[in-house]
């Protein structure tokens, strides 16, 4: 049973950071993605031995580089911390998807 979600500013914030996540992930699994496997891209590793989950926790390091690169420079040229931390944030959920899908009984692409 889902529970009714609370609503005041700070609630409102965190769902409007959720439905941003969502649109993102959206629009970047029709670039690198396919109809049949939208997560297509990180399994491109697979051929070379770095299973998909693996491939997407690497980029969740990549986008920490990016973010410790701010803390020190206090700037970013190429995207702003809000486009690395929702990077991070689905990330890190798409490399659970792909564990779950590797490690336990989750769906499967076949």
């Amino acid at each position: 049973m889902a529970l009714p979600l609370p609503t005041n500013p700070v609630h409102d914030e965190f769902y409007d950071i959720l439905d941003r996540m969502r649109e993102v992930h959206a629009k970047k699994a029709a670039d690198y993605g396919s109809n049949d496997d939208p997560l297509k891209n990180f399994r491109a590793a697979v051929p070379i031995g770095i299973p998909a989950w693996m491939y997407a926790y690497a980029r969740v390091l990549e986008k920490q580089v990016r973010i410790q690169s701010f803390i020190e420079k206090g700037h970013l040229v190429c995207e702003d911390m809000d486009e690395s931390l929702i990077d991070i944030a689905n990330l890190a959920i798409l490399t659970l998807q792909l564990f779950r899908q590797e490690n336990h009984d989750a769906p499967k692409v076949p």
